[in-house]
């Protein structure tokens, strides 16, 4: 490995200039090298983790404002699984008074005969397909 020499005998003519000037120069000169120094160091130091800080604060606060909504959710989870749970006992309920896809034709035919015993006459009757009309009771927020 090789040893750097440093010759500083190139920056003595600058430093004899230096010493020439008078007290309150060097003290700018001094001043002047001492704020460039800062300054840079918080140009390529300080402000880039600054920003950093920033995004990483507000990226917090999002993230913060998401576990409230989330905690907030959480403690209605008991409340509509019980809901839910009921409505599905009702649905069952529901579903078993419903007449099934093969004993329609039957119920059809039963109300037909049903009706002309009555005394009424069907003009028109045409089963349509199936619908699906559900509406919730209960919006999600």
């Amino acid at each position: 490995m090789k040893k750097i020499k440093l010759n500083l005998d190139a920056l003595a003519p600058f430093f004899e200039k230096v010493e020439k000037l008078s007290t309150v120069q060097r003290i700018l000169i001094y001043v002047a090298t001492f704020v460039v120094l800062i300054g840079t160091v918080v140009w390529f130091l300080y402000l880039p983790k600054w920003e950093t800080k920033g995004q990483l604060e507000t990226e917090l606060e999002d993230l913060s404002n998401k576990l409230v909504v989330a905690k907030r959710n959480a403690a209605k989870l008991p409340k509509l699984r019980a809901q839910m749970k009921a409505e599905e006992e009702k649905f069952q309920a529901a579903s078993k008074a419903l007449p099934e896809r093969r004993e329609i034709p039957s119920l059809l035919t039963s109300v037909s005969q049903s009706g002309g015993d009555a005394g009424l006459e069907f003009q028109l009757f045409q089963p349509g397909g199936e619908t699906n009309n559900f509406m919730w009771r209960y919006p999600c927020q």
